[in-house]
């Protein structure tokens, strides 16, 4: 211990005693243990006061504390076959290929709003976002 403790922070009593035992945190539902936990116990109160060491202690046994492994784990055993890949790459060419379609459609609608000046442009013809758009007139 870094420091002595006479009297509790709490109560004021002057039986706060320094003690050693298992203590016993929880983090978000997961019970962890800290095995023989050197800190001061208020009988009277109740209250627990840690030093810096202790502290160290339940940070290191805390699931909260616990640090990503730098290397993860990889489980191949869920990755598609060779074939599934194949049927998947062809679905997204089919999809985007009809998308692109769709898109082709509205833009070349949006073209002919702005040209008959049912609506304002968007963008200007280098692709940037017109954000000043009250000079439109209708």
């Amino acid at each position: 211990m870094l420091f002595r403790i006479t009297h509790c922070p709490t109560c004021g009593s002057k039986q706060i005693k320094k003690i050693r035992r298992n203590w016993t945190g929880k983090y978000k539902n997961h019970i962890y243990t800290v095995p023989a936990l050197e800190f001061y116990e208020c009988p009277v109160c109740g209250e627990k006061v840690y030093d810096r060491d202790a502290m160290h202690q339940i940070e290191a046994h805390s699931p909260g504390f616990a640090r990503p492994s730098p290397h993860p784990t990889i489980n191949r055993q869920n990755d598609p076959t060779e074939s599934e890949l194949v049927v998947e790459d062809a679905r997204w060419k089919k999809t985007l290929t009809r998308h692109a379609t769709k898109f082709a459609a509205l833009k070349s609608q949006a073209k002919a709003d702005v040209k008959r000046r049912k609506s304002a442009p968007m963008f200007n013809k280098r692709g940037k976002f017109l954000a000043d758009r009250a000079s439109f007139k209708k």
